[in-house]
């Protein structure tokens, strides 16, 4: 079976690192804009909860921010209550990750 999902988009919320029993994980949403349709100049876009654990966590609350672009690999799962969330495996940077730019070779 496979299971990969890859966006870009815009983060539309702060990432923030957070520690539950003794796991890091960062929880934020981003905003994947729609191929356009060519009969209409009119862009949608789609909006979608992910997780990131561990070191992928600590990367992505330490250098983006919200508005930033980021570009991510990932799964789908069902997160409960009919929804679902992506689970980042992998981060590219796009034109985001400035946060703390001058503390990114400290990290990895």
């Amino acid at each position: 079976m496979l299971n990969k999902i890859m966006m870009t988009g815009r983060l539309t919320s702060e990432p923030a690192l957070t520690t539950d029993n003794g796991n890091h994980y960062c929880r934020f949403g981003i905003e994947v804009e729609r191929p356009r349709h060519y009969m209409t100049d009119i862009s949608k876009s789609d909006t979608f909860i992910c997780i990131a654990y561990d070191r992928n966590g600590e990367m992505i609350s330490n250098l983006f921010s919200e508005g930033e672009t980021i570009t991510m690999v990932g799964s789908l799962r069902n997160a409960g209550n009919n929804s679902t969330e992506i689970v980042v495996e992998e981060v590219h940077f796009s034109s985001g990750g400035h946060k703390n730019t001058a503390d990114a070779g400290l990290l990895f």
